[in-house]
């Protein structure tokens, strides 16, 4: 029997915050796939599997932090020195090369 609960603003708040993060989403997804999935028949198997989809997911959520952070600190360190700007590409072309006088 399959009761359907209403959506609350909580699971709408999760559904949001998942579509920000794809990775995450898709992690989740894989995990909720071992629920009632038949593709794995010994508790080991499942155990393993999951523990490795754990692994993935914890590094990429950290390297994901990680590079929020150095977003943060980049921007508030330009935000309060006004002396500093951002690395860009240059446009030069090089120094030419000169004749050599006589």
């Amino acid at each position: 029997m399959d009761i359907k609960q209403p959506v609350s603003k909580k699971d709408i708040c999760l559904i949001e915050r998942l579509k920000a993060h794809p990775k995450l989403h898709q992690r989740v997804e894989s995990l909720l796939g071992f629920v009632g999935g038949d593709n794995i028949l010994l508790a080991d198997d499942a155990e393993e599997a999951v523990i490795k989809e754990l692994r993935i997911m914890g590094g990429e959520l950290l390297e994901e932090w990680a590079q929020d952070q150095a977003k943060k600190q980049v921007e508030a360190t330009l935000a309060t020195r006004s002396d500093l700007k951002k690395a860009s590409k240059k446009n030069s072309i090089g120094t030419l090369p000169m004749e050599k006088l006589k």
